[in-house]
């Protein structure tokens, strides 16, 4: 299929770095796709392997695909450089270590009517090759009148998944609003950046119980890397986008997900319960609608000293972590 005798339906963007080993993979499933009108922009994000290389080879040998070298930015600006430079009446995004199901692309195209985002189900898999369905089916759609409801009831159950793989959004939804992604030098998990900006404005979403797209879970990968640096951006996601009508509920879930993650520290994390956005971020969710329980182990967060407050984090916390793991 030529691109250029066809109507632009989807533009797949795809960032790259130091994936020479899983990029070929990823490709090929883009371009395998039973849609056509599929423009694939890859972004080579200053790779210092033979990702480029690769990407060279595809950009001569299809029509449809397009590259683009770059310094090395960050995921999130790359992939804002794909948002501009895309022509395609929808967006979807692929990770260079992913790959997606041949039938993705037609299926969300197919089912989003006049909706702003289509949504999939997913695969994790697992280093040891185990597959498990990322999500709790669900199929239909949603008419929007109440975001934080909404927020309440699918973004914070994760029934909206945190992140962008495996949907497909309306090109026009995302520029009319101005939604781009966040700096990886400013906040972790860009992703998460990007669907809270999307709730915020969403007014129709489609959510498709059919596990399309393959997320390959390498622990090695920075999304599973503990750091005092991954903390202080999360700290920093969560105050930023905490705001507004949102902002009680956001501090609910920003608390819950840095203590989770704070509980696979074995070191000490007093500077993360010392810093301004954490604790604004405590008093912010002792105001959310929460159980009494839940309320006082906040507060015992906030008014304890550090070590007291690890502790309450460990107990408190830790099942949560437990439960990700599974």
């Amino acid at each position: 299929m030529s691109e250029k005798n066809n109507k632009i339906k989807i533009s797949v963007i795809i960032p790259v770095y130091n994936s020479e080993k899983t990029l070929r993979r990823c490709l090929d499933s883009v371009l395998a796709q039973t849609l056509d009108g599929i423009e694939i922009i890859v972004l080579d994000d200053g790779s210092e392997d033979n990702s480029y290389n690769i990407m060279t080879e595809y950009d001569d040998k299809y029509d449809n695909v397009r590259i683009v070298g770059l310094k090395h930015v960050g995921q999130g600006l790359a992939r804002n450089i794909g948002l501009d430079m895309a022509r395609g009446e929808y967006i979807g995004f692929v990770d260079s270590d992913d790959k997606i199901s041949n039938v993705m692309y037609e299926t969300l195209y197919n089912r989003i009517g006049d909706a702003d985002i289509c949504q999939c189900n997913s695969w994790l898999i697992q280093s040891h090759g185990r597959h498990k369905e990322e999500l709790k089916p669900y199929d239909g759609t949603v008419v929007v009148t109440d975001r934080l409801k909404y927020m309440n009831d699918f973004f914070f159950t994760y029934l909206h998944s945190h992140g962008c793989c495996n949907k497909m959004f309306r090109k026009s939804f995302l520029s009319k609003n101005g939604i781009l992604f966040a700096d990886n030098e400013l906040v972790y998990s860009e992703d998460m950046y990007f669907n809270i900006l999307t709730v915020k404005y969403l007014t129709k979403i489609v959510f498709v119980n059919e596990m399309l797209y393959y997320y390959y879970q390498n622990k090695d990968s920075h999304s599973h890397a503990f750091s005092m640096d991954k903390m202080r951006k999360l700290c920093r996601l969560y105050d930023m986008t905490a705001q507004d009508d949102f902002k009680y509920i956001l501090a609910r879930m920003g608390v819950l997900d840095i203590c989770t993650q704070l509980t696979s520290f074995d070191s000490d994390y007093s500077e993360i319960l010392s810093r301004k956005d954490f604790k604004h971020l405590l008093h912010l969710a002792l105001r959310a609608p929460e159980a009494m329980y839940q309320r006082l182990i906040i507060l015992g967060i906030l008014l304890l000293g550090n070590k007291q407050a690890m502790w309450i984090i460990r107990r408190y916390y830790g099942r949560f972590q437990r439960d990700t793991d599974k």
